[in-house]
């Protein structure tokens, strides 16, 4: 029966050991997969901020074809009126339809370069977090490795016990 009992506690240390090997494995795996994640969302963010440019341009280019209209507008009926553009009222709404106009070209860009920097922010924030969740990973595995060093340091004083115990 004592040899038994020896090979039994042995095996018990072992299989304990391995399996917490096993989850080591498994948990550095996690973390380098949810890092790939956050990167791979941080890539999007990136190219977020291109796509906002893009937008930006045609958004500028739209309303610059709109504010051509209006102005052009403007001054068709004035002159259809018989007005003189060159001074007074008329002059003083075209100045004020270009002083708007450029406000909202402003306030275009602003926004295009609002929404870059959060799609940077957002970015940074995912590589941190793939980092976090590399370091958890990290972490786990050498908590379970240690886990393992201990099953197998447990299993060998069990052993040494039985052994006394048996063999003494």
């Amino acid at each position: 029966m004592a040899p038994i009992a020896i090979a039994a506690t042995v095996a018990s240390s072992v299989i304990a050991a391995s399996a917490s090997m096993a989850q080591a494995k498994a948990a550095k795996q996690t973390g380098e997969y949810n890092k790939k994640i956050y990167d791979h969302r941080a890539k999007l963010h990136e190219q977020d901020k291109l796509l906002i440019d893009t937008q930006k341009d045609q958004d500028l280019l739209n309303f610059d074809k709109q504010y051509d209209k209006l102005q052009a507008s403007t001054v068709v009926s004035y002159l259809k009126s018989g007005v003189v553009i060159d001074q007074g009222t008329p002059m003083q709404i075209l100045k004020s339809n270009a002083e708007e106009a450029e406000f909202e070209r402003n306030k275009i860009e602003y926004n295009a370069e609002l929404g870059k920097r959060n799609a940077s922010q957002s970015a940074n924030l995912e590589r941190m977090q793939g980092e976090v969740a590399m370091m958890t990973g990290r972490s786990q595995a050498y908590a379970a490795k240690t886990q393992a060093v201990g099953s197998l340091l447990s299993g060998a004083a069990s052993t040494y016990g039985a052994y006394n115990k048996y063999y003494g």
